[in-house]
């Protein structure tokens, strides 16, 4: 598995790229410089490559303190990176600070490939822009429209080419993530202490995360777990957080079903519902887990179980466990349950029966005009487990809510527990 970073100055286009590669726009895009301060992870896949792409905050290096904050989290992204696309603005020019940046670069990973992307260019390949953007002294360099979808491919064909794939699991591949200290270790340790019809236990490295194939019953499954960091003295909070969150990425991405653990004892914190939106973006298999349980009174676990179930209710088609890793409790049934998960993920829904469900859902409520223009709706297609492709005739109209309404009519009419769905517009001719 492999990250690539894309890094510049503020407001020179940097999310819009990152939205385009991943295929959302969770990532904020404004006028605005500065906009985006922390870094943001997501998914691409090209030509049957994943990688991992991380969005960072505008660079540069003024003193104060919210600049030397988003430079130490660009710095971060640099480090982990097997690739950098270095983003500048075709519009305005070469810029000082470009070239700032890419002393910077040059300094901090000169053995690293770097791409420079002038982007904003509507109108394509200019020569002389080329030219200028030169003299920041990088190769390859790569002219692009994000918005237009212009010179996208020519530069993703530099980003895959010698990048590691996606390493095979055996079996389901099944993650345990979740935020420091919520019992990860504990959690995958009573796995492979309670579960009797264990097989073998090959402990293996593959990049960040520790895999161990297991048998239950007759099916196999590849543990794979983001293991620990040794906190080296001179690393600081800010690194190991982030190296944990890149850990759990990319462990994320191997699987086919991802268990996030939480902390039953304590309320639900912004980097657990962060984690679990990682698992929705790569539309993996997902089961809560709320862990520690034994130290929840036996009367108090179902007030404790509806909580979790409100605080989370974007993501009520998951099914809820409480585990112990302390008692055992729990710890088989979200074995069963995460395989379960797995099987239903793999299997290929009925086009009959998927665009039967969609035509309900148009009659009940069509989709509203576009302008003047009516909005057609022709077929629905399942690309890959939990990803639909919708083609239409505008592929634009389609606002989010009724995206979202077209999403609970197949939760509705199919059986999608524990499966994220993303429904993808496209463009086709009746």
């Amino acid at each position: 598995m492999s990250a690539v970073a894309i890094i510049g100055r503020p407001n020179v286009g940097k999310s819009t790229l990152f939205n385009r590669l991943t295929g959302r726009r969770e990532a904020i895009v404004d006028d605005r410089p500065g906009i985006t301060r922390d870094r943001i992870y997501g998914f691409c896949e090209y030509l049957d490559t994943h990688f991992i792409v991380i969005d960072t905050g505008g660079l540069s290096f003024a003193d104060d303190p919210i600049t030397t904050e988003v430079r130490k989290q660009v710095d971060f992204a640099i480090d982990e990176a097997d690739k950098i696309l270095f983003v500048v603005d075709g519009r305005e020019g070469l810029h000082p600070l470009d070239k700032e940046i890419a002393e910077h670069l040059k300094k901090k990973a000169p053995e690293k490939p770097v791409a420079v992307i002038i982007a904003k260019m509507d109108k394509g390949v200019d020569p002389s822009v080329e030219a200028e953007f030169s003299a920041l002294g990088f190769e390859p360099i790569f002219t692009i429209s994000a918005f237009h979808k212009i010179g996208i491919g020519d530069m993703l064909d530099w980003v895959i080419e010698g990048l590691e794939g996606i390493e095979p699991v055996q079996g389901f591949g099944i993650a345990v993530v979740g935020k420091p200290n919520v019992g990860k270790s504990s959690f995958v340790n009573a796995i492979l202490g309670y579960e009797r019809s264990i097989v073998t236990e090959i402990p293996g490295t593959t990049r960040d995360s520790i895999d161990t194939p297991v048998k239950i019953g007759k099916q196999w499954i590849t543990l794979i777990d983001t293991g620990g960091l040794k906190k080296k003295s001179r690393m600081m909070k800010e690194a190991i957080e982030y190296y944990t969150m890149l850990r759990t990425v990319r462990s994320i991405e191997r699987s086919h079903v991802s268990l996030v653990l939480i902390d039953s004892s304590i309320p639900v914190t912004r980097q657990d519902k962060r984690i679990i939106s990682l698992v929705e973006e790569g539309l993996k298999g997902l089961v809560i887990v709320l862990t520690k349980v034994d130290l929840i009174p036996k009367k108090m676990r179902k007030k404790v179980l509806e909580y979790f179930q409100n605080e989370l209710s974007f993501v009520s088609y998951a099914p809820f466990l409480m585990v112990s890793s302390m008692t055992g409790e729990g710890v088989n049934e979200t074995l069963k349950v995460a395989i379960d998960v797995a099987k239903r993920r793999r299997m290929r829904r009925s086009k009959k029966e998927l665009n039967r469900i969609l035509r309900d859902a148009l009659r009940r409520f069509p989709p509203p005009m576009h302008g003047r223009k009516v909005v057609r709706i022709y077929r629905i297609y399942e690309e890959g487990p939990g990803r639909f492709i919708l083609y239409m005739n505008i592929p634009e109209a389609l606002n989010s809510s009724y995206i979202r309404y077209l999403e609970r009519s197949l939760r509705e009419g199919m059986d999608f527990f524990g499966i994220p769905i993303r429904i993808i517009p496209k463009g086709e001719r009746p």
